[in-house]
């Protein structure tokens, strides 16, 4: 791994958080390219229970990242416990979330149901129903319809 992804993955858990996006573009683009992350998916899936929210999210979104390279079904392993984002309290946290799990179910049709399970769990109740709730349930129903979609097609 080159020095420059290493100091990418260091700055992805730092506090300035302008710095640590920056980073997360980075590994994303990197990851979008090729499989040089995916000795780190259990990095990835540790950030996930990290008590900073912005940490969460990262790990989850790089976790994700690597479905498409996972030929060892190593993400059916990690996943189930890093899911646990979907009950997480802020709002934003599990709109990020779902949108990464777009491509965990385009990679991995074994792992569909057990994300249809997980995201028909999901309490909309506890966000503000005015604003948040609406777009989460259109989060929710637009990963469920790319599912659909995935598995009438395969």
């Amino acid at each position: 791994m080159t020095e420059n992804i290493l100091e990418l993955l260091a700055t992805l858990t730092g506090s300035d958080n302008r710095q640590a996006y920056a980073a997360l573009q980075d590994l994303e683009a990197i990851s979008r390219k090729s499989d040089q992350l995916l000795v780190k998916m259990p990095v990835f899936a540790e950030m996930v229970t990290s008590k900073r929210s912005f940490v969460r999210v990262r790990g989850f979104r790089l976790l994700c990242q690597q479905a498409k390279w996972d030929q060892e079904g190593e993400l059916d392993c990690l996943l189930p416990v890093a899911l646990a984002i979907l009950a997480d309290s802020k709002p934003t946290v599990l709109r990020q979330a779902l949108a990464a799990l777009h491509e965990v179910v385009k990679a991995k049709p074994q792992l569909r149901q057990l994300i249809v399970q997980q995201t028909a769990a999901i309490d909309c109740s506890k966000f503000n129903q005015e604003t948040m709730a609406p777009l989460i349930e259109k989060d929710i129903a637009e990963l469920q319809q790319l599912i659909v979609a995935l598995e009438e097609n395969r």
